[in-house]
């Protein structure tokens, strides 16, 4: 029984994150008035991203890193406050080290988004496949700034 939950809720995030810069997309640029819709696809993101985050799964919430990267890279203009402090919580008291290193990486990536490269750039290293591949690259960043800056 939790095993059949725990491969329900995986194929729901992963749909929800193949899905959900779809559907974004087509709602912000189809209509006219897409201030409007870019912000209730933002409140979409937001709380897809807070939902899988929110799991007792590891596996989940490692997904929902993920996707918030992805989301964020998709749309740089995305921000959101709960979601950043949710991050803050996950990165202090995460469960395994693996989720608090993951969380670490995804919240300077939203504090510091200029830091990085162009979104075009990350959008080659974003892989479903290989979701680490984009932490790899964050690590990388964050500890050549590190070097460099002292």
């Amino acid at each position: 029984m939790k095993s059949t939950k725990y491969i329900i809720t995986t194929i729901l995030l992963a749909m929800l994150g193949y899905i959900a810069p779809l559907q974004a997309s087509k709602t912000v640029t189809a209509t006219p008035d897409s201030t409007t819709n870019s912000i209730h696809s933002f409140e979409t993101l937001e709380r897809s991203l807070l939902y899988g985050l929110s799991s007792d799964v590891n596996g989940v919430v490692e997904s929902a890193l993920f996707n918030a990267v992805n989301y964020k890279v998709v749309y740089p203009e995305f921000s959101s406050e709960r979601l950043v402090t949710t991050l803050n919580q996950i990165a202090l008291e995460g469960r395994t080290h693996t989720l608090r290193f993951k969380a670490f990486l995804t919240l300077t990536y939203y504090r510091d988004q200029d830091k990085f490269e162009s979104p075009s750039y990350l959008a080659d290293l974003i892989d479903i496949k290989d979701q680490n591949r984009i932490f790899y690259y964050l690590q990388d960043e964050i500890q050549t700034a590190q070097f460099t800056s002292n």
